[in-house]
C-alpha cells in the first residue's frame, strides 16, 4: 500500500519536477529559465530554445546588450518572417509586466503562418540594466490553449542570475 501510495505522489506530481533549468546565456548568465524535458530545447549562442512537445510552440530565451534592442527586436522579425509567419500589424499591442521583480514589457501580435492562424510576441525582461532577456514566441491559438499550464510556469521559473 504504500508503495502505490508513493508512486501514485510520484505520477501526481507537477510536470516542474521533470524539468530542466538553462541559463541565459551560458557563458556569464543574466538569468535562468526552468523549461519542461518533454519539451525540445537546444542551446543557442545568446540563450536556448524550445519547442513544445506537441510542435505547436516555439520560444527562443536571448540575451541582449540593451543598448542593441531594436537591432535584436528587428533580427527576431526578420527570423519570424524568414520561417513564413506574417505579422498582421494591425494587432499589435504592448503590455508592461513584471515577472520575478523583473520589469518588462510585452509585444504581441496575430498572424498567419504555412498552417494557419498564429500568435506571436516578444517579451523583453531586464534583469540588469546593461542587459536583457529577449523571448520570442510564435505558436498556434489552439497550441498556447492545450500548453496554458507549461507556459504559464516557464514564465513564472525566469529569474535573474545569481
Amino acid at each position: 500500500m504504500k508503495k502505490l501510495l508513493i508512486a501514485a505522489l510520484l505520477l501526481g506530481a507537477p510536470s516542474f519536477a521533470y524539468a530542466k533549468e538553462f541559463a541565459i546565456p551560458q557563458d556569464k548568465p543574466i538569468a535562468t529559465v526552468v523549461l519542461p524535458d518533454d519539451w525540445e530545447a537546444d542551446d543557442i549562442d545568446s540563450g536556448v530554445e524550445v519547442t513544445s512537445k506537441d510542435g505547436e510552440v516555439y520560444i527562443a530565451f536571448e540575451s541582449v546588450k540593451a543598448t542593441k534592442l531594436e537591432a535584436a527586436i528587428k533580427e527576431a522579425v526578420e527570423y519570424l518572417v524568414k520561417k513564413g509567419v506574417k505579422l498582421d500589424t494591425s494587432t499589435a499591442k504592448q503590455t508592461e509586466i513584471t515577472v520575478n521583480g523583473m520589469p518588462g514589457v510585452d509585444l504581441n501580435w496575430s498572424g498567419t503562418d504555412k498552417d494557419g492562424p498564429t500568435q506571436i510576441s516578444l517579451t523583453m525582461l531586464f534583469p540588469t540594466k546593461e542587459r536583457l532577456v529577449m523571448l520570442t514566441y510564435w505558436g498556434t491559438p489552439e497550441g498556447g490553449k492545450a500548453n496554458a499550464e507549461a507556459l504559464n510556469k516557464i514564465i513564472q521559473s525566469i529569474k535573474p542570475a545569481k
